[in-house]
């Protein structure tokens, strides 16, 4: 599980995307940057197993704790009040 990380330590993963996807364009779609990161305002968590995925699913509406990206089923952040309806998802990173 993964929540609140630094800007430093999102810059890092960035980056690193940037190695992995080959461009900016298509790192973008798997890691926010910085300043854009919900995990550096403390807005967000990844979760590493697929039962707390499917509970969260399921129950994190109650909490207002959606998963937010289609292609990060493991991303959610506060994106409904509590007990509300999660928004649709969107596609990737990008928004």
């Amino acid at each position: 599980m993964d929540g609140w990380r630094s800007l430093r330590y999102q810059e890092y993963l960035f980056a690193r995307a940037v190695q992995k996807y080959g461009s900016e364009e298509e790192a973008e779609r798997w890691v926010k940057r910085g300043a854009d990161s919900s995990h550096v305002s403390g807005r967000a968590v990844d979760v590493g197993t697929a039962d707390a995925m499917d509970f969260l699913n399921r129950f994190g509406s109650e909490w207002g704790l959606c998963q937010t990206y289609a292609n990060e089923p493991w991303h959610f952040e506060p994106a409904t009040r509590a007990g509300g309806e999660c928004p649709a998802m969107s596609s990737d990173g990008r928004g």
